[in-house]
């Protein structure tokens, strides 16, 4: 299972993020975007993305995206050697159960052009934490029920930018 969401290396390098991007021109759908994305990113081509629905927007503060995470399940068994990474997006990718993740994460207060946000904190492996836009959609998409629902899955793909 993979969640897509549209994001940019230009606003949010080094941060760690799921497969994703903008719209473009022959985009017509949302899910479109998240395909064709995952693709130019890792390699892990649209086809063998089972549509399982969306979470909620996310408006993201300090670059002004309004995010649509398309919730997928990967129906294939994929390795960390299958994918091919876009050297110029991508760091290293992250592969994780997210029923590993921790239910009850810290909650971070910030402070943005005067307004007040929260987000949580999801430590993942290596001293790496999932914060921010990224895991608010993770909680979401948790809080949806979607993890519970799909048991036999095994891993979760994260792409670290």
């Amino acid at each position: 299972m993979s969640i897509l969401r549209p994001g940019s290396m230009r606003s949010h390098g080094g941060q760690i993020a799921f497969p994703g991007g903008a719209r473009e021109d022959n985009d017509l759908t949302p899910w479109e975007t998240a395909c064709r994305e995952t693709y130019e990113e890792i390699g892990l081509d649209g086809r063998f993305l089972k549509f399982l629905g969306v979470a909620p927007i996310e408006d993201v503060l300090v670059s002004g995206f309004k995010v649509v995470p398309i919730v997928v399940e990967v129906e294939k068994t994929m390795e960390e050697s299958d994918l091919v990474l876009n050297e110029d997006e991508v760091d290293r990718v992250i592969l994780l159960n997210p029923n590993s993740i921790s239910g009850t994460p810290e909650i971070k207060r910030g402070l943005y052009m005067g307004v007040e946000y929260s987000y949580p904190i999801y430590p993942l492996c290596e001293k790496i934490s999932l914060w921010g836009a990224s895991a608010r959609m993770f909680r979401n998409v948790d809080r949806l029920g979607f993890f519970r629902r799909l048991r036999s899955f095994e891993r979760s793909f994260f792409q670290a930018s």
